[in-house]
């Protein structure tokens, strides 16, 4: 991987990391990939990494139901989820 696509995709991570909504598993995924950037498991861990991001993604429709709920307001804010669902849908 060249060193600006690695840079980013730390970066990406570190956001990710520090995200209020991140699952505590994505969260956990995320620490082990940074830790193991460099050394000999930094393939394995990457797969797993990337499967638990797969695995985090939220279909359109489940955004729409969520956005639109009190659970999601309590996470996104009134005003944030309310643009969310408007854009959602």
């Amino acid at each position: 991987m060249k060193q600006e696509t690695l840079d980013f995709v730390k970066e990406k991570t570190a956001a990710l990391i520090a995200a209020h909504s991140c699952s505590a598993e994505a969260k956990a995924a995320a620490e082990k990939w940074l830790a193991a950037v460099g050394t000999a498991e930094e393939a394995e861990v990457t797969k797993a990494y990337i499967a638990e991001l797969e695995a985090d993604i939220m279909p359109i429709d489940g955004l729409i139901a969520f956005a639109g709920s009190e659970a999601g307001v309590g996470v996104f804010g009134a005003e944030l989820a309310k643009n969310i669902l408007a854009h959602a849908k």
